[in-house]
């Protein structure tokens, strides 16, 4: 497995634990991601470890964004480098850190749950 999994109550953290994300990573992401959908959990994708990306793996990605949102769950990225972090859309939920993932992912499911009311 390409990667480490901290689960939470309402979503979980996604740790890549390669260099360079390719593409056969990012198929094991959506399939990872599918069922967090299912589950109606949203995910935090780390790229701590992660140096450098493909240009398959770009899309991947940004369809995988798409999903989420598509499903009524949240999904951020964090911790990109600065070679990373400009190659992807700026429609993508980027942060800087961890935390500020965790509170993105947090306060769009209370937007959810308030305009669900």
């Amino acid at each position: 497995m390409f990667y480490k999994i901290d689960t939470k109550e309402n979503f979980d953290i996604i740790t890549p634990q390669m260099s360079q994300f390719n593409y056969n990573m990012a198929e094991e992401l959506i399939t990872l991601c599918a069922q967090l959908q299912i589950n109606d959990k949203s995910a935090i994708i780390d790229f701590t470890m992660v140096e450098g990306i493909d240009e398959k793996s770009i899309k991947a990605l940004e369809h995988l964004h798409e999903q989420f949102y598509s499903n009524n769950v949240s999904l951020a990225f964090c911790h990109l480098t600065s070679n990373i972090k400009p190659l992807l859309s700026a429609d993508l939920n980027i942060t800087p850190t961890l935390i500020e993932a965790i509170d993105l992912i947090s306060m769009e499911g209370l937007e959810r749950e308030l305009m669900g009311e």
